[in-house]
């Protein structure tokens, strides 16, 4: 088997860009062979759909995105239209997760009393008929999200999940009804989580959130 050839940017250390020029098929199985699973504790983007279409019809250069964040040129000017285009891209979704991370939810005590922080950040979506199934195939412990939790029905015929979230053993709390969930973060958790929440929810039900939509 040829080996492939991938250049790594750096100049973000929480977002690497990986670039290659090798066909798209082998380079997603090499992509999948490093972050495809939570004990590496690397993960992928997770593009919302309104990044996507913005980036995929970009002014320098027509792109193919994925919301798991390829993107591949398709027509353009030049290379570095292209390059231009994907720091971009890398640059506002770091600015979306840096967002989300700003809801967390935490104590801070400095000196004097204790002080509250953060919020759950709220997720809707076209009315769910059976939410123990979607419960079920979302707290299994695998691809995509790696969310283990045991769902508990409420009187309302909602559900509360504490979970865990594998890829950083992070806890994380959900609230689900049929047209909305409210996740609970702790403040220092990854952003990345509700990113890869959310662009499942997005993919399968059509999700929509004010906090996360660029």
């Amino acid at each position: 088997r040829a080996a492939l050839q991938f250049y790594m940017d750096m100049a973000d250390r929480r977002y690497p860009l990986l670039h290659t020029g090798a066909p798209a098929a082998a380079a997603n199985a090499a992509v999948e062979a490093l972050v495809g699973g939570c004990e590496r504790r690397t993960d992928r983007t997770w593009l919302p759909a309104a990044l996507i279409k913005r980036w995929a019809a970009g002014p320098h250069a027509r792109e193919q995105a994925s919301r798991t964040g390829r993107l591949s040129i398709m027509a353009g000017m030049t290379i570095q239209d292209h390059l231009h285009t994907v720091r971009a891209c890398r640059d506002e979704y770091a600015a979306i997760v840096a967002g989300v991370e700003g809801c967390g939810m935490g104590i801070t005590e400095r000196g004097g009393p204790r002080e509250y922080g953060g919020r759950p950040i709220e997720i809707t979506y076209p009315r769910v008929g059976d939410l123990e199934r979607l419960v079920d195939a979302m707290f299994r412990a695998a691809r995509p999200l790696y969310l283990w939790g045991i769902g508990v029905k409420r009187e309302d015929d909602c559900y509360g999940v504490p979970a865990v979230d594998l890829h950083e053993g992070s806890p994380i709390g959900f609230a689900i009804a049929p047209d909305l969930m409210r996740v609970c973060a702790r403040r220092g958790a990854c952003g990345n989580t509700i990113l890869r929440v959310f662009a499942s929810l997005q993919a399968s039900h059509g999700a929509q959130c004010e906090e996360i939509e660029p």
